[in-house]
């Protein structure tokens, strides 16, 4: 079963030496698990390179639906000259 961008980010940063083969310097991963750890936000590019450098992949593309479709177009985006 797949899981969320960040439960996967969790599950990693719990295994030692998670990232041993990113792109980042080791300084630089550990401070992103304490920040990511504190609850503060860390770029998802970032998240989704560490996922990929330890061997995860992506099982689904992500969805998008608009909610509301009749609220947008009821104002103009430009005013008339």
């Amino acid at each position: 079963m797949g899981k969320t961008l960040n439960e996967a980010f969790a599950e990693l940063i719990k295994k030692r030496r998670w990232y041993a083969y990113s792109f980042r310097v080791a300084r630089q991963a550990k401070e992103d698990k304490a920040k990511f750890l504190k609850g503060k936000v860390i770029p998802e590019h970032r998240i989704r390179e560490y996922l990929k450098s330890a061997g995860w992949e992506p099982v689904q593309n992500e969805l998008w639906e608009e909610k509301n479709p009749k609220s947008f177009g009821k104002k103009p985006l430009i005013k008339p000259i």
